[in-house]
């Protein structure tokens, strides 16, 4: 979901009806990443998502740990997400930013969400030297010399996205 703004969001999770629907959960079944991201409204395409490219597809979540300053993870954290954007990738949409509240699940500090048409765009966006960077880091693989990227994946989550059966577009 988006939201306008941290307040909005807060009214939502905290509403009786939300928290009716996920208090009857496992604690661990449910997490919730808030963060504020940029929102490419160049069409309204983008923000309705409408279109045959948005009906099935990937969508990838990663959870990241700062390991360098403010200013680099979020500059960091902004390239990645117009590199998963780029023809290298081709990802629908991709945002990021910090999650509010403080550190989340492994200490993460910053959330990456990318919607892909297929799984092989998502391969390609997850072989970017960029991103395979924070991947090593993350599972205490990197090394070899090279400075650590400003953020290590923590965590991660794919989701395979179909058309849900019986639903119309008007």
């Amino acid at each position: 979901m988006r939201f306008p703004d941290p307040a909005t969001a807060a009214t939502f999770l905290g509403h009786p009806a939300t928290a009716a629907k996920t208090g009857a959960l496992p604690p661990s079944s449910l997490t919730t990443l808030l963060f504020p991201g940029r929102v490419a409204a160049a069409t309204l395409e983008s923000l309705f998502r409408r279109g045959a490219e948005w009906e099935a597809g990937v969508e990838a979540a990663l959870l990241l740990a700062q390991r360098g300053d403010d200013a680099a993870a979020d500059a960091w954290l902004s390239d990645v997400a117009s590199l998963a954007e780029s023809a290298a990738a081709g990802a629908l949409q991709a945002t990021g930013g910090r999650l509010v509240g403080g550190p989340g699940a492994g200490g993460a500090t910053h959330a990456l969400l990318a919607r892909f048409e297929d799984a092989g765009q998502l391969g390609a966006f997850m072989r970017l030297p960029a991103v395979a960077a924070m991947v090593d880091w993350g599972e205490g693989e990197g090394g070899g010399g090279a400075a650590p990227p400003p953020l290590a994946v923590v965590g991660s989550a794919t989701m395979e996205v179909a058309p849900a059966q019986g639903v119309t577009r008007a």
